[in-house]
C-alpha cells in the first residue's frame, strides 16, 4: 500500500527511526545536491532544506518531505548516506596515514 508514494513500511520505519536518523544525519549542500540529481528533491525543496539555520533542522526537513517522494525516495537516501559517509571513512584513513608517513619519515 501506498502512503504519500513511500510503501507503508518505509514510512513506517521512517518515522520509528526518525528521531536516531535526524541525530546522526548530515545535511549540506552536496547531499542536498545529490538528492536532487536522483530527482528526489525538486529545487524549491532543495532550497527550503538549505535555507534551515541549522543541521538538526535540515535533517528533520527531509525526513518530513522524503515520505512525499515517491517510493525509491527512502532506499535512494540511504544509498546516497553511505556512499557519502564511505568516501569520507577513505578521506580520512588516507590523511592519517599521510600524516603517518610523514611522522616517520
Amino acid at each position: 500500500m501506498l502512503e504519500c508514494g513511500m510503501l507503508e513500511r518505509d514510512s513506517r520505519a521512517l518515522r520509528k527511526r526518525s528521531a536516531v536518523l535526524c541525530k546522526q544525519l548530515v545535511v549540506d549542500e552536496l547531499l542536498i545536491q545529490l538528492l536532487q540529481a536522483e530527482d528526489i528533491l525538486t529545487e524549491s525543496m532543495a532550497e527550503s532544506i538549505m535555507a534551515e539555520p541549522t543541521s538538526h533542522k535540515r535533517s528533520w526537513r527531509l525526513l518530513l518531505l522524503l515520505p512525499k517522494r515517491g517510493p525509491r525516495a527512502l532506499a535512494a537516501s540511504a544509498q546516497l548516506c553511505e556512499k557519502l559517509s564511505s568516501s569520507i571513512c577513505v578521506t580520512c584513513s588516507h590523511n592519517h596515514q599521510k600524516k603517518m608517513a610523514k611522522r616517520h619519515t
